[in-house]
């Protein structure tokens, strides 16, 4: 007895099995049977350039704020007492804040 499509009933393409079909959807291009590791350590070296970046971002953000504070500090220290008491500092606060480093907050 024939089929639809004029062949019998017993011959049908093979399927493919699971395997083959999981096998053939992870194959790669000769010469890439090891770019895993190599992947791995392009990522991770992605991660450790971004890492450097951004700490070189804010060690570079660093002396434009050292010298806001001391320009502010400084400021106090020229304010009048009368400027200082509108502020709600006195001139002892004053001196304990332009008494620090430039560098502590």
């Amino acid at each position: 007895m024939a089929d639809r499509d004029g062949g019998s009933r017993g011959s049908h393409r093979p399927k493919a099995n699971a395997h083959a079909l999981a096998s053939s959807a992870t194959e790669r291009p000769p010469g890439a049977a090891n770019a895993g590791p190599w992947r791995r350590l392009r990522t991770l070296g992605d991660a450790m350039i971004g890492t450097i970046l951004r700490s070189i971002e804010r060690i570079a953000a660093l002396p434009p704020q050292w010298a806001e504070r001391d320009r502010g500090r400084r400021h106090l220290r020229e304010m009048s007492d009368y400027m200082l008491r509108d502020l709600g500092l006195s001139r002892a606060d004053v001196e304990r804040e332009s008494s620090q480093w430039f560098w502590r907050k």
